[in-house]
């Protein structure tokens, strides 16, 4: 059965065993001009409140 949400498919354990994880709700910045969003919360009324299958 194909994982519902593509995000929770990857065990955090792992991924912690190949990459150093981050896991924040708040942006990180990866160099001078760039930066990760992190975790951004639906709000729109078009997206839906679940991730699609």
């Amino acid at each position: 059965m194909p994982c519902r949400n593509w995000a929770c498919c990857w065990q955090r354990e792992k991924l912690s065993h190949q990459f150093d994880l981050t896991l924040t709700e708040k942006p990180v910045w990866l160099t001078d001009t760039l930066v990760t969003l992190g975790e951004i919360e639906r709000i729109m009324d078009f997206e839906p409140p679940a991730p699609l299958v």
